[in-house]
């Protein structure tokens, strides 16, 4: 198992209008929620400034969460750029232990 953080981040300029963006939204949303009922994301949201978003997630391989960010509509519609850090959570809260 691999642990990630996912630093989305809107393009610039944005490949559709805002409305338009705005429409992909409910498709990400549910995305996001699939990956939280899949136990495989323990946590996500946007950034304060409005202009991406952080997830904190879990996968077999590299190539398993490549696929998971493909499938986001928001990838899919080019609207993202996305920066992927593999991490170790070895210092951590006791309560998330059935998440890891």
């Amino acid at each position: 198992m691999a642990f990630y953080i996912v630093n989305a981040s809107h393009r610039d300029p944005l490949p559709l209008p805002p409305d338009a963006v705005a429409a992909v939204l409910p498709g990400h949303q549910a995305h996001i929620a699939k990956g939280l009922a899949d136990n495989r994301i323990l946590f996500a949201g946007p950034k304060t400034a409005g202009d991406g978003g952080f997830i904190i997630i879990k996968a077999e391989t590299r190539q398993e969460l490549d696929q998971f960010i493909a499938d986001d509509p928001f990838c899919q519609k080019g609207i993202m750029d996305y920066e992927i850090t593999e991490f170790m959570p070895v210092d951590r809260q006791p309560y998330i232990e059935p998440w890891l």
